[in-house]
């Protein structure tokens, strides 16, 4: 399975593949595995507060996602930045250039 210039180099990959994991290393493997298994709980501890937060504007969050690119999460983030209210914007433009998705068009020729 070795790929490119390792291909001409089995025994530097047998080498590289052979050891053994000892006292230390199994526990700084253990604490970074640990540190995962929090942060992965963290994550859904807060994705399940977002979405108790989200339910009153399901339907929106719905329509939001039926525009080509936009998933549940970015529906969400769209939602937090622009608010329910969205009659403060005149235009279809205000949305877009408050949830940062108008492309600018900062370019001057040659300068």
């Amino acid at each position: 399975m070795a790929k490119g210039v390792m291909r001409r180099k089995p025994d530097t990959l047998v080498e590289a593949l052979t050891g053994s994991l000892g006292e230390h290393q199994a526990f700084l493997a253990r604490t970074m595995l640990d540190r995962i298994d929090a942060c992965t709980a963290t994550e859904n501890r807060l994705s399940d507060h977002i979405d108790q937060q989200m339910a009153p504007f399901h339907r929106r969050v719905e329509l939001l996602v039926t525009i080509h690119g936009v998933s549940t999460r970015a529906a969400e983030v769209i939602f937090a930045e622009i608010g329910a209210d969205i009659t403060r914007f005149p235009t279809g433009r205000g949305p877009g250039l408050v949830g940062g998705v108008c492309p600018g068009n900062r370019e001057s020729v040659g300068k």
